[in-house]
């Protein structure tokens, strides 16, 4: 007994390799930011947190010292922004500034003054404006703030003298490890990282809030924690699975609310993309659909079709044109869908396949009027084989394949008739009536090069992308109203338009133009 068909065991080899390769890139992902967050982790008996300052190269930099003399504290070269051994081009900037401590400013600004005229060569000043104790040495708002035993408004001056002379670089330092104020008093805040949970210890600070350079206030979670969330939710894993998969990681779990809140922010981008102009020039072959799901509608469960256009651009390659909400394929919701592709940038269409729906076809009709219809095949021969008994489905295929492998449009008509007098003699009235109905809108392919007869005449480039997006929308089910459905959807076109899907050349369109100046040098 055959446990597992051909088809699934394909299947089941490409869900493995798409696990193996989603645990490859988020194992990339946990190496490179634990590579970027190692080189700012500061770890200290209190525990781990972060600090991002720029990083100056010193030469002789004299240990601070709670002494009063002047002369341990004095005037030095002691900035550079890059040695000799490193490279050196157009905008590099070399810095020489000198170090003015707070010793010296308590000694008095004329001093300050006055070394820095006799002085030369210099175009950048480090400047302590508050000692390791908590003295500041310019005029502040906060509070709590210790007032220096300086003349704070002759200190003041002399920073502002500093800040307007031109082309000289100020850099001011902030002492805080000895400061009582600073230290004494934290909080704990967890941060999900991809390396775990990592408790931050953040200083309490009175009158001004204390913010990072590197971990926004009241972040929770590490940038690329969100962005490996939504990722594993549009390449098609379920909440629960997300909320498995990160505690094995991560050690700990995301709420499905997170993952929703999360999602909110991808779906800015998928909107934005979802109406971009269309650039692809000129679209000769069009192939719509529509795709019903399950929503949430005033307490009740409804389907919503959503309506998917792809299109063959002039350069022969496959170009996902966009999706809307269509509600139930009318002929309203066609014809905005059209008008809507036709604003952003959707001409020269010559061929639109699709499923047999009169809303569309009055819609096409419409708002392109020069355009043909050609109805898909396969849709054609699954309404034939509707009313006929399963013992005959394969004989009747094969009369049908036989009408559209003739090598023209009249052979087709032909061979058609013959196979309607043959279905007739083997009782089969309701599939004989349906054949010659629609035999003829399913032949329009025969008016187009001979060389896009297969891909033309079937909807299969759309069907591709619609079991992707069934493959994603299984998972969810029942969606809780139309826009997240819709977003979703358009998740996955976008993600499959980047792939090779997208980038691979579909037709060589140059028998297109030849078919065209051939019909029109005989008209």
């Amino acid at each position: 007994m055959r446990i597992f068909s051909y088809r699934n065991k394909r299947a089941l080899r490409r869900a493995l390799l798409i696990a193996l390769l989603a645990v490859v890139l988020i194992g990339l992902l946990i190496l490179a930011r634990i590579s970027y967050l190692g080189r700012y982790a500061v770890y200290s008996p209190d525990g781990v947190y972060f600090d991002k300052t720029q990083k100056l190269q010193r030469e002789d930099v004299p240990a601070a010292a709670p002494a009063a003399d002047p002369e341990e504290y004095p005037f030095e070269t002691i900035l550079s922004a890059s040695s000799g051994e490193e490279e050196t081009g157009p905008d590099t900037v070399q810095l020489q500034g000198y170090y003015i401590s707070t010793t010296m400013l308590a000694n008095g600004v004329d001093e300050v003054r006055q070394a820095l005229q006799d002085a030369d060569g210099y175009n950048a000043v480090l400047i302590d404006v508050k000692s390791p104790l908590g003295n500041f040495y310019y005029s502040t708002d906060i509070a709590d703030a210790q007032t220096a035993d300086a003349d704070i408004s002759a200190c003041d001056a002399l920073i502002r003298e500093l800040t307007e002379t031109p082309d000289l670089i100020v850099v001011a330092r902030v002492p805080a490890f000895s400061d009582p104020n600073f230290v004494a008093k934290h909080y704990s805040s967890a941060l999900t990282t991809t390396s775990g949970d990592v408790t931050l210890h953040v200083p309490r600070l009175k009158g001004v809030s204390f913010e990072t350079a590197i971990i926004e206030r009241y972040r929770r979670r590490e940038s690329s924690v969100e962005e490996a969330l939504i990722e594993m939710y549009l390449a098609g894993v379920s909440v629960r699975r997300v909320e498995d998969i990160t505690e094995a990681l991560w050690g700990s779990k995301v709420s499905p609310a997170t993952i929703s809140e999360l999602n909110k922010k991808a779906y800015v981008h998928i909107e934005d993309w979802r109406n971009r102009p269309l650039q692809g020039g000129r679209y000769p072959y069009v192939y719509v659909d529509g795709i019903y799901l399950r929503r949430n509608w005033g307490g009740e469960y409804e389907n919503v079709a959503i309506l998917v256009a792809i299109a063959v651009n002039e350069d022969g390659f496959r170009e996902v044109l966009g999706a809307a909400e269509g509600m139930k394929e009318d002929k309203a919701s066609w014809i905005n869908f059209f008008q809507w592709l036709r604003g952003r940038g959707l001409d020269g269409v010559k061929l639109i396949v699709g499923d047999k729906c009169m809303g569309m076809l009055e819609a096409v009709g419409e708002v392109f009027p020069d355009a043909k219809y050609q109805r898909c095949t396969v849709h054609f021969y699954r309404n034939v084989f509707s009313v006929v008994p399963k013992s005959k489905v394969k004989i009747v295929a094969k009369m049908l394949k036989a009408i559209h492998a003739q090598e023209s449009k009249k052979a087709s008509r032909e061979k058609a008739k013959a196979v309607v007098a043959e279905l007739r003699a083997m009782k089969l009235k309701e599939a004989a009536k349906k054949v010659e109905d629609g035999i003829e809108e399913t032949l329009t392919y025969c008016d187009f090069p001979s060389e896009h007869w297969t891909r033309i005449r079937t909807n299969n480039v759309i069907e591709r992308l619609n079991r992707e997006i069934r493959r994603r929308t299984r998972v969810v089910g029942t969606f809780p109203d139309s826009n997240s459905a819709l977003m979703l959807v358009c998740a996955r076109l976008r993600h499959v338009a980047g792939t090779q899907w997208g980038c691979k050349k579909y037709m060589n369109m140059k028998h297109l133009e030849a078919a065209m100046d051939d019909a029109s040098i005989a008209g």
